[in-house]
């Protein structure tokens, strides 16, 4: 439950944004960002039994679940290292950060040219916070259901608007 407060923040975020820059905010954007993570989370229940086996034998051998940690997708190898926490800060100055400088402080055109991606970005986000306990391939499958997304969708029509 300790995601819960950065995925009510992201929501709020993203809700503002939607309020504010919605007629550039396709109805497509936001029903692929509800829509993926409740494909997981289903898929998640019916493919995998909600995870209930690795779930069951982490509390019988009182084993807590880590999932930043010994029970992230790299199973700890890279979270510590200095090379990963570069890359995680930038992919996070680059996806998050600058485009919401740029919504709030770029020309209203730029804002809403920006604004459907960061959405998708906020919906990846409370989506990788939010199933930590699930199984392993749909945990991967979030950020690169998210990114396919994003890459053949607004960014696609950013760059065909911009031509």
């Amino acid at each position: 439950m300790e995601f819960l407060v950065p995925c009510l923040l992201m929501t709020m975020l993203g809700y503002f944004l939607v309020s504010r820059y919605g007629n550039a905010v396709t109805t497509t954007d936001l029903t692929f960002s509800v829509g993926y993570l409740a494909y997981i989370y289903v898929a998640n229940v019916v493919c995998f039994d909600s995870n209930k086996l690795q779930l069951s034998q982490r509390e019988k051998n009182n084993i807590p679940l880590e999932p930043m940690g010994k029970d992230s997708l790299g199973r700890g190898q890279f979270i510590t290292k200095s090379s990963f926490k570069i890359y995680f800060g930038i992919s996070k100055i680059i996806s998050f950060l600058i485009p919401l400088v740029l919504i709030f402080a770029g020309p209203s055109d730029v804002a809403v040219m920006v604004t459907p991606s960061l959405i998708i970005v906020l919906a990846q986000f409370v989506g990788e916070q939010s199933t930590g306990s699930f199984h392993d391939v749909l945990r991967v499958l979030v950020p690169i259901g998210y990114v396919s997304y994003n890459l053949f969708g607004p960014v696609t029509s950013w760059a065909r608007d911009s031509w």
